[in-house]
């Protein structure tokens, strides 16, 4: 796998990421968190594996970020609480006022900035020194555990760059 396939593959997942992120803020609908959180959990994994590999821990996700990733991971949390709660009592008032908490947090963080910092970090990053057939094999298990809409990017055979 070359270094631009990995860019390719990259640039696809946080361009995604940053467009759920611009519905998060708009809507906070459940798909959008849970394809955010799922699409972001995708970004943090690759880097660990490249933190592993090559030894190089400045490899980091921005902390802003990372509390963005909580942030949606604890709503999740409460959709999934929510459903199963809300058959039992009907507390709709704790419910907006968890989702008002949660809109102002997130607005202190998100920044479509952030995203398009940390995608150039991660596009213009030097992937060299992986063997190439375990980036192959990171990003076709990886690609298939998750099952998404991004898949669609082309991804060429070859030596690393």
């Amino acid at each position: 796998m070359k270094n631009e396939d990995i860019r390719k593959i990259l640039q696809a997942k946080l361009q995604s990421i940053t467009n759920l992120s611009e519905k998060i803020d708009g809507s906070f609908q459940e798909e959008a968190i849970f394809q955010f959180k799922k699409e972001l959990k995708l970004i943090r994994s690759f880097m660990s594996f490249v933190r592993t590999h090559k030894g190089e821990w400045g490899m980091r996700m921005p902390d802003k970020i990372k509390k963005l990733y909580n942030i949606a991971g604890a709503l999740y949390e409460e959709f999934e609480e929510r459903e199963t709660n809300i058959k039992k009592k009907n507390d709709e008032q704790a419910w907006a006022d968890l989702k008002e908490r949660a809109r102002d947090e997130w607005n202190r963080y998100y920044s479509k900035t952030h995203f398009i910092k940390f995608e150039k970090q991660l596009v213009e990053y030097k992937y060299g020194g992986i063997p190439v057939e375990l980036l192959d094999n990171f990003f076709s298990r990886q690609l298939k555990s998750l099952d998404n809409n991004t898949q669609n990017v082309e991804v060429n055979q070859g030596e690393e760059d």
